[in-house]
């Protein structure tokens, strides 16, 4: 997991061409208005989802994790708090690989705040629960970019 701004991310580029790709993107959506949806930007190597939702007690959402690509999570507007757990507790039996997601429930995690123009990217091994509230409920826009790791 790396989390860090936006306006730093020129430091975690050079990781891979697919991730300079990814941080292009984010960087070209400054000032811009967008509707959301999916943005493809390299095929189904990187493509982007931009939604909105008001954020929710963490009692109410499950784990998630991933196998076949990284999340990169920049909060466009507003704030919340992402769960994260150690990796290595993914159960395989819940993981579907048509969608690349699989949930989990009962995991102790850590709460790390996130704010307009910050940066999440986890990795596969990384289970998250995205979309918790910080402080006080508030709508956040977000955009997630999937970057494909697996073949």
């Amino acid at each position: 997991m790396i989390i860090d701004n936006l306006k730093n991310f020129s430091l975690y580029e050079k990781m891979d061409p697919l991730f300079k790709a990814a941080f292009d993107f984010l960087r070209s959506l400054e000032g811009r208005a967008l509707s959301e949806g999916k943005y493809s930007i390299l095929d189904d190597e990187v493509y982007a989802n931009l939604f909105s939702y008001d954020t929710m007690e963490p009692e109410k959402l499950k784990y998630e994790y991933h196998r076949k690509y990284a999340d990169i999570h920049y909060i466009r507007k507003g704030e919340e708090c992402i769960y994260w757990s150690r990796p290595g507790i993914q159960q395989p039996d819940d993981y579907n690989a048509e969608t690349d997601v699989g949930f989990l429930t009962d995991i102790c995690g850590t709460a790390i705040p996130v704010r307009e123009g910050d940066v999440v990217v986890l990795f596969p091994e990384d289970v998250h629960k995205p979309k918790c509230i910080q402080l006080d409920s508030c709508r956040v826009e977000k955009v997630v970019i999937k970057v494909r790791l697996e073949e």
